[in-house]
């Protein structure tokens, strides 16, 4: 009876599945009448809702399976000749193989910022081509592009070409002439290889077990950071919830721990010394968990092991101060070690940091007079130092970064943040005046760094005292640092505008000399003027609206049309006077770009001049 029925089921759904896929109407008839035949016509509904209902069964998922979306790749051609980009581009089924062809280039320069454009999955090139060839631009595509896999098509079956390709970790070498069989073959092994990549890539679970595996290692880097004042507020909050650690507390210190041995120990005790420590600051101060109101991380940093711990009440300072002094005793007791420990200033922010660290180190220094084997709170023994405002190297960078991008907005807001904690500290006006000062040196190192007069900055030569008196409230300051911000930033604009119109000067008096030269290229002319070719390449297509590679271009047929009209040379004499090595590709590239061959060219020229006689 079920073989009898299932049989039932996979008809109807083989006839239902017949009449979806068909969509001539008569076919449809002939299927509906089939339905009436066996069923009764009145019986055709509840047959067809039966249909419906047996969807859902594994066989109509076998008869019909569901169509998987197939991921496309993209794809660059390189090839100088037309007809062997236009073969593989036409012959080949692409979209059949997953892949789609976004751009060709007919040489490495140009494939090479056609890539850097276009973001392609694949680049096939050939080997030989002017300007760049397709080793070089491989080597090029693996610094800018990693992930692009490449299939190198050479014409040379020649064993230092494929060592050189093998070095570059290219996907295929591939052999011309090639078919379309072969070609084919080769792109379903690369687009094999580039799905188990990215399925290995996609694999979570791998990924999270090696980020479980750095987190510890994440973390401390973090709270180094943090020490260092290298972490803002907002970033410090972000990285803090990243990294599963909890810092939202009202008040932060830290608290450095200095050992010294009693007994000598054998290499490597010192590390393991500080482990132990780091144990004990765990157990004493709950290791990451709330333990009396104190929250505390701790971690080994340079000679230092270092309490970083949090408290909502900043009289529990108090307590975190008397839990270092029991650590210190178990740390005598336990590992006969003479252990100090300086407990910084208790901050309000976690990007104040680095001056609670620095009061702990500062606190160290006092344990010659207290005594070792002991905890010592920094507004103990220097109760003036608890107010502090000063610019950290975060500061510095922020204005840096606001002045290089020559905005106003940004400038305005770092230089309000930086007046707002001089306003918020209520600072004696001694630490104001030193705070000042910090401002104009930041500012002056600045400079320098763009190699800019710092009395040009200034308006003359830098006087303290002048600019100290030429401040008497923080609106003038504000005012004062904002007009040196911007006079800066338009400093650095001018002068990376004039360095850019100089390079692009150079390289086109380097063109005019050398253009020559068959060899000549874009490394090797920057090389010789001291730039990146990534960077020129980018300046240059912005200032002149067209690549180096089309300038040179046309720099070498404009000299060849001179020729051609003032002379009788040879076609394949005027291409080596231009600087093509190949007659034949210079003859190409003349055609290209005026429409004729140079002998044609020549001849209408001559045409022309006769009947002007």
């Amino acid at each position: 009876m079920n073989a009898y029925l299932n049989a039932y089921n996979n008809a109807l759904l083989a006839l239902y599945i017949l009449w979806q896929q068909t969509a001539a109407f008569s076919i449809r008839i002939y299927i509906f009448l089939t339905f009436g035949i066996f069923f009764g016509f009145r019986g055709c509904l509840p047959v067809f809702s039966r249909c419906l209902w047996l969807r859902n069964d594994p066989a109509y998922a076998i008869i019909h399976p569901t169509k998987e979306v197939i991921r496309t790749y993209k794809v660059i051609v390189v090839d100088d000749e037309d007809s062997v980009r236009q073969g593989i581009s036409r012959h080949i089924d692409w979209r059949g193989l997953g892949f789609e062809i976004v751009g060709d280039a007919d040489n490495g320069a140009d494939a090479l910022e056609l890539a850097e454009s276009a973001l392609p999955d694949l680049v096939i090139t050939d080997i030989k081509m002017p300007y760049m060839d397709g080793l070089e631009l491989t080597a090029r595509l693996r610094a800018a592009l990693p992930a692009v896999k490449v299939i190198i098509i050479s014409g040379f079956d020649d064993f230092e070409y494929a060592k050189q390709a093998i070095s570059l970790n290219i996907a295929e070498y591939v052999l011309k002439p090639v078919n379309v069989e072969e070609l084919s073959d080769v792109l379903r092994r690369v687009r094999g290889e580039m799905e188990r990549e990215e399925a290995s890539i996609k694999d979570m679970e791998k990924l999270r077990a090696y980020y479980e595996k750095s987190l510890p290692t994440l973390r401390e880097h973090f709270l180094a950071s943090l020490l260092e004042g290298r972490v803002s507020d907002d970033r410090a909050g972000q990285l803090a919830a990243t990294y599963g650690l909890t810092l939202t507390s009202r008040y932060h210190a830290a608290a450095c721990v200095r050992f010294d041995r009693k007994t000598a120990v054998k290499d490597g005790g010192d590390e393991l010394n500080r482990i132990s420590i780091r144990q004990l600051i765990d157990e004493a101060l709950g290791g990451g968990e709330i333990r009396g109101g104190i929250i505390a991380y701790s971690l080994i940093y340079a000679d230092y092991v270092v309490a970083f711990a949090g408290f909502d009440d900043e009289a529990l300072m108090n307590r975190l101060i008397v839990r270092m002094n029991e650590m210190c005793g178990m740390a005598e007791k336990y590992l006969d070690l003479v252990v100090s420990v300086g407990v910084g200033y208790a901050v309000g922010r976690l990007s104040e940091m680095n001056r609670s660290y620095r009061g702990a180190l500062a606190a160290l220094d006092y344990s010659m007079e207290t005594g070792s084997c002991s905890a010592i709170y920094i507004a103990d023994v220097e109760p003036d130092e608890k107010v502090d405002v000063s610019i950290t190297p975060q500061d510095e960078q922020s204005l840096l970064s606001a002045i290089r991008l020559a905005d106003p907005d940004a400038i305005a807001h770092v230089v309000n943040r930086l007046i707002g904690r001089l306003a918020e500290s209520r600072v004696p006006y001694q630490k104001y005046q030193v705070y000042i000062l910090e401002i104009f040196t930041a500012l002056v190192h600045i400079a320098r760094l763009n190699k800019i007069d710092a009395d040009d900055m200034f308006g003359g030569q830098f006087d303290a005292a002048r600019e100290l008196n030429g401040i008497d409230s923080l609106r003038s300051l504000k005012e004062r640092l904002t007009t040196l911000c911007v006079r800066v930033s338009g400093r650095i604009r001018r002068e990376r505008q004039n360095t850019s119109n100089m390079l692009i000067e150079s390289a086109k008096a380097y063109a005019a000399e050398h253009y020559r030269d068959p060899e000549f290229s874009v490394d090797s002319m920057c090389r010789d003027l001291h730039v990146s070719p990534a960077y020129f390449s980018t300046i240059f297509k912005r200032a002149q609206n067209t690549s180096f590679v089309n300038y040179l271009t046309s720099l070498r047929l404009a000299e060849a049309v001179r020729l051609l009209t003032e002379t009788d040379y040879k076609t394949h004499h005027i291409a080596n006077a231009v600087g093509f090595g190949d007659a034949n590709y210079f003859s190409f590239v003349f055609k290209k770009r005026f429409g004729a061959s140079p002998s044609k060219y020549r001849g209408r020229l001559g045409g022309d001049a006769h009947a002007r006689g």
